[in-house]
């Protein structure tokens, strides 16, 4: 496992319009889940294929919200990532994060 180090879990982010759901209140939540964000983020990017279980005993948290912080990735104002699935057997999945597309080409110009 590749092991990064954590960025700044507040650059770039307004508490007031990022999250989403009727539930989300920016004062209780806003730095659980950005902080929770950015390790998912740490966690995935670039390092291959995980499950929601395994992804979640690295980043700590429920797999709900890991599996919710995944789809926030797939966000634009998250960042637009790449995140890719697929199913293994049954009811298992795995899934890999990686730069948006337009992000990795940037090198090729």
């Amino acid at each position: 496992m590749i092991m990064r180090e954590f960025t700044d879990p507040f650059a770039g982010y307004n508490q007031h319009t990022q999250f989403d759901g009727v539930t989300y209140q920016p004062r209780l939540d806003f730095e659980r889940l950005s902080n929770q964000l950015e390790r998912v983020k740490a966690a995935t990017l670039d390092t291959g294929w995980w499950t929601v279980p395994a992804l979640t005993l690295v980043v700590g948290g429920s797999e709900t919200s890991v599996s919710a912080r995944l789809r926030d990735l797939r966000k634009q104002k998250f960042g637009g990532y790449h995140v890719e699935s697929r199913r293994v057997k049954g009811g298992v999945w795995h899934y890999r994060v990686s730069k948006p597309l337009d992000e990795t080409m940037k090198g090729d110009v």
